[in-house]
Order: structure tokens, then C-alpha cells, then sequence
């Protein structure tokens, strides 16, 4: 019976896990799409607020995009440091 509730406790886990992983990745796409204006207007302040989203949640790509977007002052000033 133990063993029955720590799997179902595990599957759970699991599935936030997926599902938070799962928006994560759509906000880097909508993030990616402001900024390359794919279907949208292209919107630099936009993909940072996208970008931001799914960088708090530990998508690496999106943490590059941000990085990217300080680095070249795309959408806010350049800032090296952050």
C-alpha cells in the first residue's frame, strides 16, 4: 500500500513537472515571436516580458534570449551585469 501511494505522490510530481515545463516552453515561443516579429508586431519589451516569464521557471533557452536581449540593449538599455 506504501509503495502504491509514493508512486502515485512520484506520478504527480511528474506531471506539474511536465506541465509547468510545457508553459515554460510556450512563453519562450511567444517570446521568440516578439522578438523576431513572426506573426506579430515586433515587440523587444514584449519578448523581455516573455522572456522573463520562462527564465523564472528554468528555461535555459529563455535565459539566453534574455541575456541576449540586455547584451545588444534590445528593448531596455544595455546592461552587461545582468
Amino acid at each position: 500500500m506504501k509503495y502504491s501511494v509514493l508512486f502515485i505522490s512520484l506520478l504527480s510530481v511528474s506531471y506539474t513537472f511536465g506541465q509547468s515545463n510545457k508553459k515554460a516552453k510556450e512563453n519562450y515561443d511567444i517570446a521568440t515571436r516578439y522578438y523576431t516579429g513572426k506573426g506579430v508586431k515586433k515587440a523587444y519589451s514584449k519578448a523581455i516580458e516573455y522572456y522573463k516569464l520562462a527564465a523564472d521557471m528554468g528555461y535555459e533557452q529563455a535565459i539566453l534570449g534574455l541575456a541576449n536581449c540586455y547584451f545588444k540593449g534590445e528593448g531596455t538599455p544595455k546592461n552587461y551585469n545582468e
